[in-house]
């Protein structure tokens, strides 16, 4: 795809790009060479490799092939199950023909690059911005890679797609968003974003177009019975795991804070209303800084009401406050929510938080989320704000 050739050129031309590519490269090798060295560990006497989630992904693919179900407990292979779609444990066949050591790498590669490049992507901001964001999302994401998960990856696509989408590349926009429904559901959020731009059929179909393809594609293994049935065992899966958690989400701010037990189906709709809000301001979508904005609430949003969401999840939620504080001038305030972000979602999880107060206090009361609900409200509300001018207006190009 000439536009693919095109996309992959232009984010290795400028030495900065190329820096960066190696810090979050080197991060990744780092981070996967310390699970793997790691080795074993138990907890609650269940015994499993500190890359447990790498171990899912990459046997999901035997069990692909073997015609078994992805979606039950497998405990001789991992610890806890699969959630994923039939494409993707077809996808890690790739890994499974290479060392673990090394498939744990480039799998952790492939998250912090993606996301790096998403971040260098952006558009209309300096190179000093974007080293700031790329700051303020690195230590999330060595967080994230720890734990070998995908959200990186996810982060990035989504950040892709919309530089993608302001560049009229509705193919490779609607390709990066169909790969993150595939990776996880939530995915499919993001696709609001086609709303504030035009030729709406030619996203439709392309997205049809892609949807098809990764439904199907597990048919080059598996029968037309084995897959139907996989998806029907995967909805199984995603609906029982529904009552099953609070996560680091609204849900679980407002249990674990003030001991209330909201509805999460009701939680969810009062979610999807505040979502769909700043939509109605049609006049807005000429500008470039509210159309990131709107990208930011998207990355935010999946989060704060995801009750599944885990603390390795967190990344996407603050590569969504990078790009939020990078939309606009900020104000004393926005720095200060910043900070707490910094501070009470990346580094609280760090040695730099005592292990008392960390297993005491920012775990069980998900203190984490909290600078990302107080973030989020700021930015609800600055959606709704009359219209001022700031730098990225000014540059901004108008999608319809």
């Amino acid at each position: 795809m000439p536009q693919l050739l095109q996309f992959i050129q232009q984010n290795f031309r400028s030495d900065k790009t190329r820096l960066w590519l190696i810090v979050y490269s080197f991060i990744a090798i780092f981070a996967g060479l310390q699970c793997y060295l790691l080795g074993l560990k138990e907890v609650n006497g269940v015994v499993f490799t500190h890359y447990n989630n790498f171990d899912i992904f990459r046997y999901s693919f035997d069990h692909l092939v073997d015609g078994k179900d992805l979606y039950l407990h497998h405990p001789v292979d991992h610890y806890d199950l699969f959630k994923y779609s039939p494409a993707f444990a077809l996808f890690f066949g790739l890994f499974k023909i290479l060392p673990v050591w090394l498939g744990l790498i480039i799998w952790n590669a492939l998250n912090s690059v993606v996301l790096a490049v998403g971040i260098l992507r952006l558009p209309q901001l300096s190179h000093a911005q974007k080293n700031g964001a790329l700051l303020i999302c690195l230590i999330e994401t060595f967080t994230s890679i720890q734990s070998s998960q995908c959200n990186g990856l996810i982060a990035g696509l989504i950040l892709l797609a919309f530089s993608a989408i302001e560049k009229r590349q509705i193919i490779l926009a609607s390709l990066f968003l169909s790969i993150t429904v595939f990776i996880k559901l939530f995915g499919i959020v993001a696709f609001a974003m086609f709303l504030l731009y035009p030729n709406k059929p030619k996203m439709i179909i392309s997205t049809i177009g892609w949807f098809a393809l990764f439904t199907l594609i597990p048919l080059v293994i598996v029968t037309p019975q084995q897959l139907e049935f996989l998806y029907s065992s995967w909805l199984r899966l995603l609906n029982n795991d529904h009552g099953l958690s609070y996560g680091f989400s609204m849900m679980g701010w407002l249990h674990y804070w003030f001991n209330l037990n909201i509805n999460k189906l009701h939680l969810l709709l009062f979610g999807v209303v505040l979502f769909l809000l700043p939509f109605v301001r049609l006049k807005m979508y000429t500008k470039l800084h509210f159309r990131m904005l709107l990208l930011s609430m998207v990355m935010i949003w999946v989060i704060l009401f995801n009750h599944m969401a885990e603390s390795p999840t967190l990344v996407i939620a603050v590569v969504g406050i990078a790009v939020w504080f990078y939309a606009a001038p900020r104000s004393i305030l926005d720095k200060v929510l910043l900070g707490l972000t910094i501070l009470l979602t990346s580094l609280s999880g760090t040695d730099i938080f005592p292990a008392a107060v960390r297993h005491d206090i920012i775990y069980p009361y998900v203190v984490k989320v909290f600078p990302i609900i107080l973030v989020f409200i700021r930015l609800m509300i600055e959606l709704f704000q009359p219209e001022t001018t700031t730098s990225l207006q000014k540059k901004a190009v108008a999608p319809h």
